[in-house]
């Protein structure tokens, strides 16, 4: 993973001096040189994030990422000001050296678990390996193309204060998808693990329960927008207010992906990553179809429910193949998965 994202950081670097990408960017070669030091980094903390989780090692597989990162990157942007360097280097420089910083203490604090004789794994693991990563990196980048692709279409149609609002209210509107991303990486190693010993049950709990996490913070940031969303707008500028609509539905789509969104973690992590890459193909054809449509008919209003509807065909349809391929209910949206879980909240109230 580590040698194959240097490499591609390598040739990236050497396309971007050769084809003088930087003059048309307006970019310097420096800079673009040391954004690309910290993509081995980061697919370095990722991997070890991940043994740390595996192991049950929670709080050390997460805070040298969501702690340590900042708070390096922080001295040394402040180092640099203070020194008088504000540039865009010193900038990239600092988000290098606080990833590379992370690496470095994951790698010490990983020793007692890598020490000893490796065993190098069979050609046909490393295959194995290689195929999976290759179809879950996809995925991932054409879920990404999908994020971002309707903010294009808004920026093309409408024009650039148009794509302000909406970016704003996109911004916004994902505060409600920390819990998904918190819970599928908490959860995400437990689902493998129940998964190769072929815990049906306790695949099916851990999937109730990582949803139910996921969902409820979703919806309380969701019903508090309703109101409140203007006034967050606002926060900054007056004109932003009038992003209000477009918020408001992007927060409820962000509540459809937490209370479904952990089916796509439960595929990845079962050996049916090809699953959701085929949905993240569909929700992008939705988006390429429909919000350009919807944005002229609606403006970002529109481009905000022609995400909602590329949410629905991904996550919940992902879901409705959940019994046939695993066995399993959704998370929410099932008779099993609301009986877990008021069942274990009736429980919990009686406990007090």
């Amino acid at each position: 993973m580590l040698a194959a994202v240097g490499a591609i950081a390598v040739i990236v670097g050497l396309l971007i001096f050769f084809l003088d990408i930087s003059q048309i960017a307006g970019v310097s070669n420096p800079q673009f040189g040391i954004g690309l030091a910290a993509l081995p980094g980061y697919a370095l903390i990722a991997l070890m994030a991940g043994q740390f989780r595996a192991r049950g090692r929670i709080r050390a597989g997460q805070w040298p990422d969501s702690i340590l990162v900042p708070i390096v990157a922080m001295v040394v942007i402040q180092a640099a000001q203070t020194a008088g360097q504000t540039s865009l280097f010193w900038l990239l420089a600092a988000h290098t050296a606080a990833v590379w910083c992370a690496a470095v203490t994951y790698w010490l604090l990983s020793r007692s678990h890598l020490s000893g004789q490796l065993v190098r794994p069979a050609a046909d693991e490393v295959r194995n390996i290689r195929q999976t990563s290759l179809t879950i990196a996809f995925s991932g980048g054409i879920s990404v193309l999908s994020n971002r692709l309707p903010l294009i279409f808004v920026s093309a149609i409408i024009g650039t204060p148009a794509a302000a609002l909406y970016e704003a209210a996109q911004r916004i509107g994902a505060l409600g998808s920390l819990g998904t991303w918190a819970a599928g990486t908490a959860v995400s190693p437990m689902l493998s693990d129940a998964h190769a010993r072929n815990q049906k049950s306790r695949l099916q709990d851990l999937l109730i329960a990582s949803s139910w996490i996921a969902f409820l913070p979703a919806l309380m940031i969701f019903l508090g927008l309703i109101p409140g969303g203007g006034l967050v707008l606002s926060l900054f500028g007056a004109d932003y207010a009038a992003a209000h609509g477009a918020l408001v539905v992007l927060a409820g789509l962000i509540v459809i992906n937490a209370s479904a969104g952990l089916t796509s973690h439960t595929f990845n992590m079962t050996g049916h990553e090809a699953i959701v890459l085929r949905f993240n193909l569909a929700q992008l054809t939705t988006i390429v179809f429909m919000a350009p449509l919807l944005t002229h008919l609606a403006g970002i209003t529109g481009t905000t429910f022609a995400v909602l509807i590329s949410v629905i065909v991904r996550d919940v349809g992902m879901g409705f193949l959940l019994p046939g391929k695993l066995g399993l209910a959704p998370g929410v949206w099932s008779r099993v998965g609301a009986a877990r879980a008021f069942g274990l909240a009736w429980a919990k109230m009686k406990g007090r």
